[in-house]
């Protein structure tokens, strides 16, 4: 018997993530981009029929965030780590950069058209990119700078990593 949408809400996120563990292992879940496979997608047999298609990354995101969620001390969820350590920028730009390196080895450019969103069934994406909206995060790079504004040290890397990804800093010199 579910008490209330808290308790409810833990226990989805509790038997999500002990799915989770069970296919994947560890303890880390991508912050917002995992998303339980929908049927017809791989892997959605192991899934309970209530869950497939819950946005298991963003309910564990938004719940810490609320601090309705101690890791420390709601079981089973301690023991999972959905935030890696260091710069929350730094692992959002460096996943941006790991989906961008495989969609410049899978298409040869890094013109990415501005629908285009990193799949979820495709393994030869990281999981961890799943569903990130890829074409987006490039208009913005482009249009507002976004990752590499200013000359801390910091933006110069990543300016450099874009750099030699092939990255295209304005929209007049694509040729699509």
């Amino acid at each position: 018997f579910i008490w209330s949408a808290e308790h409810r809400r833990k226990t989805e996120i509790g038997d999500a993530l002990a799915i989770y563990r069970q296919l994947y292992g560890g303890n880390t879940i991508p912050r917002v981009a995992y998303v339980v496979p929908q049927d017809g997608q791989p892997k959605a047999e192991y899934w309970p029929k209530h869950l497939r298609g819950y946005r298991l990354g963003r309910r564990l995101y938004d719940s810490m965030r609320r601090g309705g969620l101690d890791l420390t001390t709601d079981k089973p969820l301690a023991a999972v780590t959905p935030i890696q350590n260091g710069n929350r920028t730094d692992r959002n730009f460096d996943l941006f950069a790991k989906a961008l390196t495989v969609y410049v080895q899978t298409y040869g450019h890094a013109d990415v058209p501005q629908k285009f969103c990193v799949p979820s069934d495709d393994e030869a994406w990281p999981r961890e990119c799943a569903g990130m909206p890829l074409g987006s995060r490039v208009a913005q790079i482009r249009s507002k700078g976004h990752y590499v504004n200013g000359n801390h040290p910091r933006a110069k890397r990543r300016k450099a990593i874009l750099d030699a990804l092939g990255f295209r800093w304005k929209n007049k010199d694509i040729n699509l």
